[in-house]
């Protein structure tokens, strides 16, 4: 696994809504797709996606990961709107399938957490993710715990698969 993370080429910076071109290729390449929670072909269902994961950048709770001043993947902090929960939140992050298994991710992950934590005195972090995702590996390091687990919410090829809700506590 290389870890381009190290690189002077690489950084973090607030997401831009003029990111949203780079996360809807991400969100339409089938290695993205097979892990979110819509179909491919669908173009509406896409856009609304893509529109509410950017759209945090209004609040700075969006974070893009840059190689060579191009966006390389997100992090998004889906922040609650109501005073009772708005000392958690949960949590996105999507990567380009050209720069993944690059520790982009994990990257991505711990600034999210952080500037959770830091910005926002979050005092929780919550993921909803796919039962096979591999990505399950790099949140149990960071302290993600399962949750609970749903068998048969969602159906991906004719095959119903389980969602995961894991949680972190932070600071």
């Amino acid at each position: 696994m290389n870890d381009i993370t190290q690189s002077a080429d690489y950084d973090i910076r607030y997401t831009r809504l003029t990111d949203i071109s780079y996360v809807k290729q991400w969100v339409k390449d089938p290695r993205v797709m097979r892990y979110l929670p819509m179909e491919g072909n669908q173009h509406d269902e896409i856009e609304g996606f893509c529109k509410n994961l950017v759209g945090f950048y209004r609040f700075e709770a969006a974070l893009t990961a840059i190689y060579g001043m191009k966006p390389i993947g997100i992090g998004v902090i889906y922040l609650m709107p109501y005073k009772k929960v708005a000392h958690h939140a949960m949590m996105q992050v999507i990567v380009d399938p050209t720069w993944q298994n690059q520790k982009v991710g994990r990257s991505l992950v711990k600034n999210v957490l952080h500037h959770a934590h830091h910005h926002f005195r979050l005092e929780a972090m919550d993921i909803e993710i796919m039962a096979d995702h591999p990505f399950r590996s790099v949140l149990n390091t960071f302290g993600f715990k399962d949750i609970y687990r749903q068998e048969g919410f969602y159906q991906r090829d004719g095959e119903y698969l389980a969602r995961v809700m894991m949680g972190c506590q932070l600071g």
